[in-house]
């Protein structure tokens, strides 16, 4: 309910040429149950949606069907958006309910997903495990995840829901660093 309440306050700020039907026409294309596709192409089907904003066709103050694009994000003026970094955040699917490590929000949308293990734990264990695990019980949260992040406070590594282990990439460290 917070987060729906996030996503219209954003959706309101960014689109306030538009009206209230329009922006719900989005809410409800933007949450749609995607359970059928493959998370890959629910997935890709969001991105474009946060991309390029949706398309919504409702009937105007006269009377007339009108079709506009409500933007969700503003990707020119990022100041402009609502951020938030959800720690614990309880997640229910069909079966289970899980609790990832750190949820990172945008106009309420969860974009980043970060799994954080013991300094002593291996990154692979956090993806061969828990991702693996939150991929399979709660898999609508992926519908709308850009990165994945796995740490263990010494290393981190970035990747996106479908990529293999292998293309994990290395978090890149600042020169005080090395």
């Amino acid at each position: 309910v917070v987060l729906l309440t996030r996503l219209r306050s954003a959706l309101e700020q960014l689109n306030s040429d538009l009206p209230s039907e329009a922006l719900q026409l989005a809410i409800e294309e933007l949450i749609r149950d995607r359970s059928l596709m493959s998370m890959a192409h629910a997935n890709r089907e969001i991105y474009k949606q946060l991309k390029d904003g949706i398309k919504v066709t409702f009937r105007n103050a006269e009377g007339n069907e009108t079709v506009e694009t409500v933007e969700v994000i503003d990707w020119d003026y990022p100041e402009n958006n609502d951020y938030f970094l959800a720690s614990q955040f309880w997640v229910s699917g069909d079966l289970h309910k899980r609790r990832p490590d750190l949820l990172g929000f945008v106009n309420g949308i969860p974009l980043v997903f970060i799994e954080l293990k013991a300094t002593h734990v291996h990154l692979v264990n956090g993806y061969k495990k828990n991702l693996s695990d939150y991929k399979d019980t709660i898999p609508h949260i992926f519908w709308y995840t850009a990165v994945v992040i796995i740490s263990n406070g010494s290393a981190t590594r970035v990747g996106n829901i479908t990529a293999p282990w292998e293309h994990f990439n290395e978090w890149k460290k600042i020169n005080s660093e090395g």
